[in-house]
């Protein structure tokens, strides 16, 4: 079985270019908008103006269907505690939610965490998920 690692889950740290502020929404401000408009399919952005800055509300609408049942466990609440992507349904690039958790999670591809890193965006946090 070939197995890959995959990027995901956006959590804050600090208010530079992201911030979640539920499960759903994340504040982004507009250097973090302009270096992804690559992917906005992935997202619908609603103009958010704070007193020192204008920023976004970034609510992730791409929702897909690339859990593997089989290898990943849910927990009693019928989320998922342990997350393994099929990897013949993972999306090529981009950000997406899982139908199993579209609430909580955010995932991204390879190429979103390196465009991040190459722009220097933070606020964002990236854990690897094994892709079977």
């Amino acid at each position: 079985m070939n197995k890959r690692k995959i990027d995901a889950t956006l959590r804050a740290k600090t208010f530079d270019s992201a911030m979640p502020i539920s499960s759903t929404f994340t504040v982004i401000s507009t250097p973090f908008d302009e270096t992804l408009t690559g992917f906005k399919s992935n997202f619908e952005l609603l103009p958010l103006t704070l007193v020192v800055r204008e920023y976004y509300l970034c609510n992730f609408v791409n929702v897909v269907d690339c859990l593997n049942r089989d290898r990943s466990k849910m927990n009693e609440f019928g989320g998922v505690s342990h997350v393994v992507f099929d990897s013949s349904k993972v999306p090529d690039q981009g950000f997406f939610k899982i139908r199993e958790d579209n609430c909580t999670l955010i995932f991204c591809t390879e190429n979103v965490r390196k465009l991040f890193e190459r722009n220097s965006l933070s606020g964002v946090d990236f854990d690897a998920f094994e892709v079977v």
